[in-house]
């Protein structure tokens, strides 16, 4: 936001389980889109996460996640075995 660039929200769709892969942009959030909301931040979250859960949806096959993306839980959660 401080720039003011745009955000893209793209991906790499691996073609036929070689090394081979198709790029794309699902998304790309522009300063215009961002600067009359109320809450900036909260809106390119969103919209970035919407973009992540639409590739996935498209393609399970191809997502990746490496690491915890939410660390905690919400209060009352209970953790499953996993966790």
């Amino acid at each position: 936001m401080q720039y003011e660039v745009p955000v893209v929200i793209g991906y790499a769709r691996r073609v036929d389980g070689r090394f081979l892969f198709n790029l794309g942009v699902q998304d790309v959030i522009h300063p215009e889109d961002w600067k009359t909301q109320e809450d900036p931040l909260r809106y390119i979250t969103q919209r970035y996460t919407k973009g992540i859960e639409d590739m996935v949806r498209d393609d399970p096959g191809q997502y990746l996640w490496s690491h915890r993306r939410w660390k905690t839980r919400p209060k009352g959660e209970v953790a499953e075995a996993f966790d």
